[in-house]
């Protein structure tokens, strides 16, 4: 982790917890007229939450492959994330 990580809020967030953040943002920034055109998009941020959120259910088996997908998910949205707090 860097300190824009740890800007961002998402610095040592659970995969479960990194989504209700992401879940919360596209809440609050989804027809604000202070975001109209954020980066990345909304859109992208919903489909990594999706990803993770598929990831997790998968991971639960315990699947080596499915655990280590799961990070490369939770690494992608922690990683819109912290360029959406950086614009």
């Amino acid at each position: 982790m860097n300190v824009t990580c740890i800007r961002a809020g998402v610095k040592d967030l659970s995969s479960g917890d990194l989504i209700a953040k992401a879940m919360h943002i596209e809440e609050k920034m989804g027809n604000n007229p202070y975001f109209p055109n954020p980066t990345p998009s909304l859109a992208t941020i919903t489909a990594a939450r999706i990803a993770l959120d598929a990831g997790v259910a998968e991971a639960l088996g315990g699947a080596h492959r499915a655990v280590a997908l799961r990070w490369v998910y939770h690494a992608e949205l922690e990683r819109l994330l912290v360029q959406l707090s950086s614009t």
